[in-house]
């Protein structure tokens, strides 16, 4: 058997690695394909923020929430992470998990209701891995 390993692959590749380690990994308590879930925000038709996510049994697995620095503090992300979570509980979801490699930035999210779950120190070094969970 001769194996050939290479760097790239293509979407429907990636696709079906996806799918194979949910039907081995993931089956066995339910899980199907996991559903994308997105929010944008505009200003004057440009994008400022946005939120990218999955849902898969009954989670919202928060992978990515993002603000244009200029535009923080300005209640977009609140926003953002809102409707993310009001969207997900009308599909069923009864908790939302979000990572953050900030301490700054978990506290943000601490007064928005989540707790920490879990921190491991130095995940990437000078940096901790802080996963946070919500009841929605």
């Amino acid at each position: 058997m001769q194996v050939e390993y290479s760097h790239t692959l293509s979407s429907h590749e990636r696709a079906h690695i996806i799918s194979q380690v949910i039907l081995h990994d993931r089956a066995a308590v339910g899980a199907t394909t996991p559903k994308l879930i997105d929010f944008g925000a505009r200003i004057e038709g440009t994008l400022v923020g946005g939120v990218c996510g999955r849902i898969e049994l009954r989670r919202l697995f928060v992978e990515y929430l993002w603000v244009e620095s200029r535009y923080r503090g300005n209640g977009i992300g609140t926003q953002l992470l809102k409707a993310v979570e009001y969207a997900a509980s009308a599909r069923g979801c009864r908790e939302c998990q979000i990572e953050s490699l900030s301490v700054a930035t978990a506290h943000i999210y601490i007064a928005r209701g989540y707790r920490v779950m879990y921190r491991l120190p130095d995940y990437i070094p000078g940096l901790s891995l802080i996963v946070l969970v919500k009841q929605l």
